[in-house]
């Protein structure tokens, strides 16, 4: 799931980071292989910007418009992902040659599996490699065009680095749901169709936030409340030929969320039925993408108009 992923990706980072501030002060150990450790290393990412990775069965491609990078020019891009993919960019290191023996079968296996990147500076092309992985010895292959194959590796750290190649359009995607700060927000409208007396309207107004429909709000909660909001989080998205398979679920609409912020902005967010054997609800963002969100995230989001009821003194 892509929580998980999220997870696993922040930790990667963060290793990332401290690897380089030792590989600053600390040479390395003497080439042990006929090429350059550094051949599939970029020095400079920030020069970059577009990335192409091929994956066979469809195309991924990085923008940076000038301000956000873009996932094939449609949807923003998860940052996070993005720092990671040039982290591991600047610091992939070819360890050695793979086997003599494992030579032909891993370039068949390249030609017809593998991952081709490419990255651009000003329409340019840059750099690039092929690579492939071995998910179950956590293993990276890397190669160059007519040149061998060899084990690519960050030095000191041990880590699946051909996953991060391997991700689609949806796994390259945001995962905010909304993407504000809650400051930012206007208002934001909680809608329970078959429980209207839980629904409420919150609105800004004379500098602070409020509950229309309650004479008293308990400002800390609804602070607690935008802010849960705001760092909603879609743990996939779902591809059209995926949400036929949750067509029970696609008929339940449990609550929308509508967010308004000060640019005038309009978003949503409809929950719809939970996933069967799953923590999870099926969700639609912004009336056509589907996704699957934690059900523990949604309840701290999906609060009834009582919840936030000031207590009478």
């Amino acid at each position: 799931m892509q929580e998980k992923r999220n997870k696993k990706l922040a930790a990667l980072l963060l290793t990332l980071i401290a690897i380089m501030v030792v590989l600053y002060v600390i040479k390395d150990e003497p080439d042990r292989i006929d090429i350059d450790r550094e051949v599939f290393a970029y020095d400079d990412p920030s020069q970059i910007d577009r990335v192409s990775i091929d994956l066979g069965e469809e195309v991924v491609e990085l923008n940076f418009d000038g301000t956000r990078w873009l996932v094939n020019s449609q949807y923003k891009a998860d940052p996070q992902r993005v720092k990671v993919l040039f982290a591991v960019l600047k610091q992939v290191r070819a360890r050695r040659a793979a086997a003599r023996q494992q030579q032909d079968s891993l370039q068949s296996k390249m030609s017809t599996d593998g991952q081709t990147v490419s990255f651009f500076s000003s329409g340019k092309k840059i750099h690039g490699f092929k690579v492939i992985g071995n998910a179950d010895k956590g293993l990276t292959f890397m190669s160059q065009p007519q040149e061998d194959i060899y084990v690519a590796e960050i030095p000191g750290y041990r880590s699946y680095l051909a996953g991060i190649f391997e991700v689609d359009e949806q796994g390259w995607r945001d995962p905010l749901v909304f993407d504000i700060n809650w400051r930012n927000i206007q208002s934001v409208h909680i809608i329970y169709p078959n429980q209207s007396e839980n629904s409420f309207d919150v609105s800004f107004n004379d500098g602070d936030y409020k509950i229309n429909q309650l004479q008293k709000t308990d400002t800390t909660k609804l602070f607690d409340l935008l802010d849960e909001v705001s760092r909603l989080y879609v743990n996939d998205y779902l591809r059209k030929s995926e949400v036929e398979g949750y067509a029970l679920q696609k008929d339940t609409t449990i609550a929308t969320i509508a967010l308004v912020d000060v640019g005038g902005n309009y978003k949503t967010l409809e929950v719809l039925g939970k996933i069967d054997g799953e923590n999870t609800h099926l969700v639609k963002k912004d009336s056509s993408d589907f996704g699957v969100i934690s059900s523990e995230m949604l309840r701290t989001a999906l609060r009834p108009r009582r919840f936030f009821q000031m207590p009478k003194n």
